[in-house]
């Protein structure tokens, strides 16, 4: 059997098109600053339920009862020389660990796919606020994500979109610099992100860019190049994630992990505590990615698994009785839940237009917690 989660909301929605994506995540960000960066068009009835769905799963926007908790503290300041970074040959392991240069806070990376890993940056303390409740009328404050930071695999990234910019040195490495880059290559999009792309080594790029067109004013392209230059490389470890599934359908396999699921479904939203996506049938390309921001919309099936904090839905509980069983949502059975020991945490499922309830419920079933409030004991990300 095999995992589903919110992404394959849309990827059902949209069975015989690209699979669909949004998660947790996109209802948690549904509120706040995603707004301004996703992309406006859904198409169909079907879309509209899946995102329907979506939204009472964890509330939109989102319905917290609690307040997040505070995002992890970066793992060493910069300082001085830096080591360079050798990406790692293995497809599911880091290359970095988060870091501070001046009020940028360079979190540990939070995603790992075959081609490319990143890490969100945040200025100083700045939140996010925003609007939530039943009536949408308390306001709430998160960690904000001010900027992303994305290392490319060698030889997986072409940097056409910056053409034309200002040619810079980022310690020692030609980099560019560019006043407006569109997220996810969509020009008819209103936002722009500054950004600057970087060579960290022969035919490998690194790429940092605003992720909230009011960011743009606290970075400049002097504070990107000196984020970017902070940038140190550390001995490979292994991603690690917060459960272990036993049963995955046949054919779908591994194609990104870790605590929060990639751009448009999430970045690294302290919603979450772990995230992993499974694709079918996805087309075998040799091209490089070009966007500045990866978009992890996959052609092809989805399943998404997602835990998060109960925290951010007041919605989707277990039936009176049944806290310990999985259990789908009444108006969508592609989308299905299991409560965490101790009901802190949820699980979510979404399953492409191939997957049933049956078989979504077996792969929660399947799922093997380790202590989701401990990393120490968290399982290393395989395949």
């Amino acid at each position: 059997m095999r995992q589903r989660e919110l992404s394959e909301m849309l990827t059902e929605a949209k069975a015989d098109a690209p699979p669909a994506r949004y998660t947790i995540d996109d209802a948690v960000n549904a509120g706040r600053r995603l707004q301004n960066r996703r992309r406006a068009a859904w198409s169909g009835a079907a879309v509209a339920a899946a995102v329907v769905a979506v939204a009472t799963v964890v509330g939109v926007p989102r319905l917290l009862t609690g307040p997040p908790a505070a995002p992890p503290a970066p793992a060493a300041a910069s300082q001085g020389a830096t080591t360079p970074v050798r990406y790692p040959a293995k497809p599911w392991e880091y290359a970095f660990k988060g870091y501070q240069v001046g009020e940028f806070k360079v979190s540990d990376p939070f995603l790992v796919t075959p081609d490319f890993q990143q890490a969100s940056v945040r200025i100083g303390d700045d939140v996010d606020e925003y609007l939530s409740g039943p009536g949408g009328d308390v306001r709430l404050t998160e960690p904000a994500e001010n900027l992303l930071l994305t290392v490319y695999r060698p030889g997986r990234y072409d940097p056409k979109q910056f053409a034309g910019g200002e040619q810079v040195s980022v310690g020692g490495k030609p980099g560019l610099f560019k006043e407006h880059v569109f997220i996810d290559g969509d020009t008819s999009m209103i936002d722009k992100h500054r950004g600057i792309a970087w060579q960290y080594s022969n035919d490998a790029w690194a790429v940092l860019n605003t992720f909230k067109s009011d960011d743009a004013g606290k970075a400049g392209r002097d504070e990107l190049v000196k984020v970017a230059a902070g940038l140190s490389g550390v001995p490979a470890y292994p991603a690690e994630v917060a459960i272990k599934v036993g049963e995955i359908p046949d054919g779908y396999q591994l194609a990104q992990g870790g605590r929060a699921p990639g751009y448009p479904n999430g970045s690294a939203n302290e919603a979450y505590r772990t995230s992993l996506l499974f694709v079918k049938d996805k087309p075998k390309t040799s091209a490089k990615l070009t966007d500045a921001v990866p978009d992890d919309e996959n052609v092809g099936r989805e399943i998404r698994i997602n835990v998060a904090s109960t925290a951010y839905s007041q919605k989707n509980r277990p039936p009176a009785g049944a806290e310990e069983a999985p259990y789908c949502n009444p108006g969508n059975d592609s989308l299905c839940y299991l409560m965490a020991p101790g009901g802190k945490y949820q699980v979510e499922i979404i399953g492409s237009g191939d997957t049933s309830p049956d078989e979504l419920t077996a792969i929660l079933a399947s799922i093997r917690f380790a202590d989701i409030d401990k990393p120490s004991t968290w399982f290393p990300l395989a395949p």
